[in-house]
């Protein structure tokens, strides 16, 4: 029926005009296909966790290539140490076998900083301290019996 009328409107008049014909009556239409989204903060999606942090701790046996911890390029918790790697995406890993020791060393001053009071700041490393091999008497078999013999 709106079809009929606007087609009679648009006939009996030389400019198209569709609500003069229908007095008192208010005809409601969509205009957007879609509603808003809303505040910005609830847009997103929720994310799967990057698995960021410490994977070995103080102590721990490593072997070449383990991942000591990992963490974004623009929050740097850990800097690498002694037998220790960066990756691209700043992961430290082990470069030697040996064990996990984590250490805060303070470091000379920055060139700027040499006239405030606390010029000295203070950095976390990771370190990798090697194995030391054993160095003493060595137990070597001699017909079923274990003798100990100098090196």
């Amino acid at each position: 029926m709106a079809s009929t009328l606007v087609s009679f409107c648009i006939r009996n008049l030389e400019v198209f005009q569709p609500f003069r014909c229908l007095p008192g009556v208010f005809i409601q239409c969509r205009t957007h296909a879609k509603k808003s989204g809303g505040h910005g903060k609830n847009q997103g999606k929720p994310r799967k966790g990057k698995r960021l942090g410490m994977k070995r701790y103080e102590g721990e046996h490593v072997i070449p290539g383990t991942v000591l911890f990992r963490q974004w390029k623009h929050k740097v918790k850990f800097h690498p140490g002694e037998n220790v790697g960066v990756g691209k995406d700043w992961t430290l890993y082990a470069l030697a076998e040996g064990f996990v020791k984590y250490k805060r060393e303070l470091l000379e001053p920055y060139a700027w900083g040499y006239g405030l009071q606390n010029k000295f700041h203070e950095k976390k490393f990771i370190h990798v301290i090697q194995k030391q091999p054993f160095i003493g008497p060595k137990l070597v078999p001699a017909h079923d019996v274990y003798k100990i013999s100098e090196r």
